[in-house]
């Protein structure tokens, strides 16, 4: 997808893709780019199910080397370390919708 990167550092990814293949029948890939944009995708084709632009939802105050942490999944929560807002960990569920409070770290699981 294209991005128009306002960071100190202009090339690639920043986080490595999470895949999710906790159910038999599909593997999810989720994908949070420096500028903010997470992305669940269809693992095998690509197909993007849903998308956020987190720097907008959350007033992010972009690093210089933007956002570089990977997402954690446990069950059917997505935990981010983006540095927003008034929260800097937010967690998502697998769908998508915000769920949870605001924490500074990612959880002991």
């Amino acid at each position: 997808y294209p991005a128009e990167y306002t960071v100190g550092y202009k090339s690639g990814p920043r986080a490595a893709v999470l895949i999710d293949t906790s159910e038999n029948d599909k593997a999810l890939a989720y994908s949070l780019g420096g500028m903010g944009h997470l992305h669940c995708l269809d693992a095998k084709t690509g197909k993007v199910i849903w998308k956020r632009d987190l720097a907008t939802e959350y007033d992010i105050e972009m690093p210089r080397w933007g956002i570089a942490a990977s997402p954690l999944i446990e069950g059917d929560l997505l935990f981010l370390q983006i540095g927003g807002k008034p929260v800097s960990l937010p967690s998502t569920n697998t769908q998508g919708k915000s769920v949870g409070g605001p924490s500074m770290m990612m959880p002991v699981i």
